[in-house]
């Protein structure tokens, strides 16, 4: 994909780098990471309240999304002790790590979709008010964070959430916390 359809954020410098480190001048490119931005659309906050009543959702939303892997497990296990703390919040868990907690007893704000297709995913991005991504393992970059990003949803993380990402503050804001997402959600 070209620059016009796919963007990517990513340390591509620092990985360069170290690749000439590791085996000198031998060639190489870096394919950055990136999102299609013909099926991750930019919803506007104004857009996006809109969107959540019109679907019947009258508490703000809190997203997260993930395959069945244990990073994301680790999150989910963190999204289901505090949701009880933010009864006013809606979380909604995407994706397949839903699957792993199905038999489980959720809060009664906590809604797992399991896994759906690029359109469905698109609906639940549309109407998000807040992206969570409390990553505590893992490696490599967490793409959901570009979708995240490129649908316009504001993001709380920690850092390994972030990681691999080049994120200016002062274009996008993201906080990267865990300690503190329950005050940061009042």
């Amino acid at each position: 994909r070209d620059s016009s359809t796919s963007r990517g954020l990513g340390d591509v410098y620092k990985r360069q780098n170290t690749f000439q480190t590791d085996f000198g001048n031998a060639q190489h490119f870096v394919v950055n990471n990136g999102y299609d931005t013909q099926s991750i659309r930019f919803v506007p906050q104004s857009e996006r309240v809109q969107l959540r009543l019109t679907a019947g959702y009258d508490k703000p939303i809190v997203l997260f999304m993930g395959s069945w892997h244990k990073p994301n497990i680790e999150s989910v296990e963190y999204i289901l002790r505090i949701a009880p703390q933010l009864p006013e919040w809606q979380f909604i868990v995407v994706g397949s790590v839903g699957d792993y907690f199905k038999d489980c007893q959720l809060p009664h704000n906590v809604m797992l979709t399991g896994s759906i297709d690029d359109k469905t995913k698109m609906h639940y991005l549309s109407i998000a008010t807040v992206a969570v991504n409390p990553m505590f393992s893992g490696s490599g970059t967490n793409l959901k964070m570009l979708d995240f990003m490129g649908s316009g949803i504001p993001v709380v993380s920690t850092p390994i959430g972030a990681r691999g990402h080049i994120i200016d503050d002062n274009i996008y804001p993201v906080s990267y916390t865990h300690l503190t997402l329950p005050t940061i959600l009042l």
